[in-house]
């Protein structure tokens, strides 16, 4: 894909490239720039906080979920921006799409090349419990699997068991264990509660490992 040479511009026409709603294959909608330089509060992954992305291009094409990590283009066919969020929405009027200049994105490329770590760009690996986890059919958030030689398998966490609880703070999703664990570094200890074949809650303190990939 070649990078446009310059920004995108208000009443730019552009399209975006995405995989919409996971259907398999690549569609591209087309619509034209609205809006520059937008602050835009999105959901978290666990529903349940608010990020803000800011500097966004704001445009009038109806982006779905699935579009994200897409590429947004110019009428030549130019990469101006990651396509990042949308609109919630039920009609074309109400639906709108924005991405990450291309120009800020790259920058965290080079960012993370010269491996300069900051708030919010972390260089090399994460700090990681060392299982896989999901939902249970009562709904709650179960140990699919446990990591070899992981920080979780030393401490005792057995597959099965289930996480009530980290660092004193429930836990009802996948997604909120991940995120709670993102907040720490290697080496760190995370306090587990949990419950093993429906007895009484236990604590379990685990030394957080790495991260399989960086």
């Amino acid at each position: 894909a070649k990078i446009a040479s310059t920004p995108a511009k208000q009443g730019d026409k552009v399209s975006a490239v995405g995989n919409g709603r996971g259907q398999g294959y690549l569609t591209e909608i087309k619509g034209e720039v609205t809006g520059l330089g937008m602050d835009v509060r999105v959901a978290t992954e666990d529903g349940l906080s608010f990020d803000t992305l800011k500097d966004m291009i704001v445009t009038d094409a109806d982006v779905v979920p699935g579009y994200s990590g897409g590429p947004m283009m110019n009428a030549q066919g130019e990469v101006v921006g990651m396509n990042s969020a949308a609109s919630q929405g039920t009609t074309s009027a109400q639906v709108y799409g924005f991405a990450i200049p291309i120009e800020r994105a790259l920058s965290i490329v080079e960012q993370i090349r010269a491996g300069k770590s900051d708030d919010s760009v972390t260089v090399g690996k994460n700090a990681a419990l060392g299982i896989t986890v999901g939902l249970s059919e009562q709904g709650r958030v179960s140990v699919l699997a446990v990591g070899p030689n992981s920080g979780a398998a030393k401490a005792g966490i057995k597959e099965g068991d289930t996480i009530l609880s980290l660092d004193g703070q429930s836990v009802s999703s996948p997604a909120q264990v991940a995120k709670q664990v993102r907040t720490h570094k290697v080496g760190d200890t995370i306090t587990l509660e949990i419950s093993r074949g429906g007895g009484a809650p236990q604590t379990i303190e685990v030394t957080l490992g790495e991260s399989p990939v960086n």
